[in-house]
Order: structure tokens, then sequence, then C-alpha cells
């Protein structure tokens, strides 16, 4: 792992930079043409500064601003009497058409290795260049596992001249990615590994560390909740969804006032609603919704045995079960499987097994929620067999049920929950 400053050599107007004192945090570098080599100064007034710096030029930047009496290269030269740092000049061609724009990438992105940790100078990249940093960082946080530990740019429109620091912009990125990830796919995971790396990076930086505490925080708060869901934990899910929403909820408040995090708390509004519907005080809604977000991000097991259980929930709650007591459970389950053969004239078993019909009577009261229990039992059997049964379903006829009668399965359970409710 090496820290690596990456920087665009230019040009200059009519080859020539005026020389600017720049201002980083506290510190002031010296005067200098260059903007690489007072960000080298600067950089090595922090805890983990850059061992390399990849200058980046054409050959007409090579010319005028790295070879030569005062030049770039001297003056890293005179630099490194002070602080130790290596230095490689690469070409590149700075051209402006789709090839050649592509072969710059790759030059770049091939000076990175495995798990480096990247400082971007963006300072004096030209036309694509600043869009092709981000590109490359993007694209090596993914291949490479790289972290960016900067992306800076020297504004000369101030006195002193200040490096600013643009990182923010490759955060946004990131809270994109780990946001879809959470709200289209259901996974929590990207969000809190790259939290992790966050704050093992932020541990390095002083004063840096507890900014990360809220966002962990969260971010576990997003695994506990799908965890819950990928592991049919019914009764967790709406509690778990209550913490998670509440911890947003808290960030959110803390995050208002800082300008970078505007863009995100509209990504946060979005999981805000992904959530909110989980909180129902009703365990049946409640249910569904959890249901529902299994159903969309492609958690197709959890689907059938959470709805297998949702209607013995709703079952024991309309006659007097302990919804969390197994015998009770089975003795529910039991009496929706003989009401289901009693509907559809399937042959009974041979056991001498006792049944209250009265409670058999009022289950026929919902033909259709009877039904679809025996759909749904039949289909989550086969999952838990793995398919290992002689009457196995293809994959696609588990998808099209799904695709076909979710909804109907839905509304026949809500049927009878809206209406047991009434008779009660």
């Amino acid at each position: 792992m090496t820290v690596k400053l990456l920087t665009f050599l230019g040009v200059g107007k009519n080859g020539h930079y005026d020389p600017y004192c720049y201002q980083f945090g506290e510190d002031v570098s010296e005067e200098t043409p260059y903007i690489q080599r007072a960000l080298m100064e600067l950089l090595h007034k922090t805890a983990h500064p850059p061992e390399e710096m990849y200058v980046f030029l054409t050959p007409e930047a090579e010319r005028q601003s790295w070879l030569g009496p005062g030049k770039l290269k001297e003056q890293l030269i005179a630099l490194r009497e002070k602080v130790y740092f290596s230095w490689i000049p690469v070409p590149i061609l700075g051209a402006t058409k789709t090839k050649e724009i592509w072969e710059d990438f790759k030059t770049v992105f091939d000076v990175l290795r495995p798990e480096d940790e990247v400082i971007f100078d963006i300072t004096h990249s030209f036309r694509h260049q600043p869009m092709m940093a981000l590109l490359i960082l993007h694209f090596a946080r993914i291949t490479k596992n790289i972290m960016v530990r900067g992306i800076y740019y020297g504004n000369i429109y101030e006195v002193p001249a200040q490096v600013v620091d643009l990182t923010s912009f490759a955060d946004l990125q990131d809270w994109i990615i780990n946001v879809y990830a959470f709200t289209e796919m259901g996974r929590a995971e990207p969000f809190n590994e790259w939290v992790r790396n966050k704050k093992r990076m932020a541990a390095r930086t002083k004063g840096q560390g507890q900014a990360i505490e809220p966002i962990q925080k969260m971010a576990r708060s997003w695994v506990e909740f799908t965890t819950a869901l990928q592991a049919c934990r019914g009764p967790l899910v709406r509690d778990k969804a209550v913490s998670a929403r509440r911890i947003l909820e808290d960030f959110k408040d803390q995050a208002e006032a800082l300008p970078d995090f505007q863009p995100i708390n509209i990504l946060l509004d979005r999981v805000n609603r992904e959530l909110q519907p989980m909180e129902e005080d009703d365990v049946i809604q409640a249910g569904f919704a959890a249901i529902d977000w299994c159903k969309r991000h492609g958690l197709v097991q959890q689907t059938f045995t959470l709805l297998y259980e949702l209607v013995i929930t709703a079952v024991c709650e309309r006659e007097g079960y302990g919804k969390q007591r197994v015998h009770d459970r089975e003795d529910v389950a039991r009496h929706l499987h003989y009401a289901s053969k009693l509907k559809d004239k399937r042959p009974m078993d041979s056991s001498s097994e006792s049944y209250n019909m009265e409670l058999v009577n009022r289950l026929l009261q919902y033909p259709e929620m009877v039904k679809r229990f025996h759909d749904i039992a039949n289909y989550r059997n086969d999952f838990n067999h793995a398919g290992w049964r002689s009457d196995a379903k293809e994959a696609k006829t588990i998808m099209n049920f799904l695709d076909n009668h979710y909804e109907e399965v839905c509304d026949a359970i809500r049927d009878y929950w809206q209406c047991s409710s009434v008779q009660a």
C-alpha cells in the first residue's frame, strides 16, 4: 500500500505560471509557480504524506514546464532536500480524440496498484481531464480497491491561494452507489464495508475518526435490518426498521448544516421512504411491507416463507393463539392445511388427529385465503428441500407465480385480516 499523488502538468499562460503561496488548512507553502510543489510541501505536514508523485505531462508540458531552470523538476529536486518523496514523469497524449483519450485513461490507471491510497491534484487538468480523473478513481476503487485520500484544486483567485478540497465529490459517488445498492438491491454490506474503509483511513488522520462514527452507526443499522430479512426473522424486522429510521433521522439532523451533505440528504430521503411502511403498528400491515421489500429485492425464498408465516400470524391474532408460541403456530398451520384439504376435497391422512371444527369452519369462510395458503406452503416446501422432490417446480414456474399471483395472495390475506377484525 502506497500513498500516491497524481497530478497533471500544464503549460500555463504563454508557457508561464505565476508564483503563489498556497494555503491548506492552517499551513501556507513557500511561493512557487507550481501547485504540485506547494501541495507536496503542504501534504508533508500531514500525518501520512504522499510517498510518490506521478506527473502526467504532454510533450509540450515537458518542454515548457518540466525541464529547465526554475521548472517543476528542478523545484522538486530542491524540495526533496527538506522532505523525502519520489517522482515519476509519465507521458500522456493530452489529445481530444476518443481513442487517444482512452489511451490516456489507461496510462493513468496503470500507475495505480491494489490497495494504493491516492491523492489527485486536478488544478491543471484540461478539458475532459477532470471528468477522466473522477472516472479513473471510481474505476480503480472497484477494480483495485484503492482508497481516495483527497482530490484537490489550487484556487489562485484568493490571497493566499487556496488548496480546495474536492474529495466530497468522490464520496458522493460512493454514497449514490451504496444507497442504490440498498434501495434497489436490498444490500447493505457494500455501504458498511465502505464506511469501515473510510474509518480505517480516517484513523490515520488526526481528528477525523469521530466524524465517521454517526455514518458507521447508520451503516450497521442498515445491515441489521437487511440481515433480519435475509434470515427471515419476522418478529425483528419492524424493530430493525424503526431503529434504522431513527438513526437515519438523527444523522440527517447532524448533517443538515454541512454543505457537503445536502445532496446526500436527498438520497437518504429515499431510504427513509423505503423503511417507513415497516413501522406500522399493525403487525400484519408491517409484515406486508417487509414481504414487499423481499419481493422487490429478489429475496424469493424469504418472500414465500414470510407470506406463509404471515397467514399463521393473522389467524393466531384473530383466534387468540400466541403468535410466538411454537405449539400454537403449529396447531394453526395444521388447521389451515386441514381446511385446505376439505375445500379441495383432497384425500385425508389416516391419522387419528383431532381438529377444532369451529375454527376450521371459520377459516373456510375465507376460501381464497385457504387456497393461497396451500399454494404458498407448496412453494415454500419446494424451496426448503432445494428442489429435491419428485414434483419439484422449475425456477421459472416459481418466479411466474410471484409475478402473476402475488397481489392475489396478499389481497386474500388482507381480506381475512380486515373482515375477521370487523367480526371480532
